[in-house]
């Protein structure tokens, strides 16, 4: 984003971000597009929004997340230390001693 970027555009830096992901709607989206026709900032904006999200999307294809292959069963057994009935069952063992 340039920084001579109008304080007018500075609203349009969300509906920007909503329109890349396809969730503005259609009336705003219109409004947006004609903006974008006549103000280079945003364009700019919108561009480097575009090619950031390629950026990332190539990278996580190219070096996907490896998860620890014992991850789930560990989750469980947190999950399960957690649980309220066995909180429960762990104070009524510690009231039994």
């Amino acid at each position: 984003m340039s920084q001579s970027m109008s304080s007018a555009c500075q609203k349009w830096l969300e509906p920007i971000a909503l329109y890349v992901d396809n969730e503005l709607d259609e009336e705003l989206c219109r409004e947006l597009e004609a903006h974008l026709q006549h103000c280079p900032d945003c364009r700019l904006y919108l561009d480097s929004l575009n090619k950031t999200i390629r950026i990332v999307h190539a990278t996580l294809r190219e070096a996907p997340v490896q998860l620890p292959p014992d991850l789930t069963e560990r989750l469980l057994r947190v999950a399960l230390k957690q649980s309220p009935s066995s909180s429960a069952q762990q104070a009524e063992e510690e009231g039994d001693t």
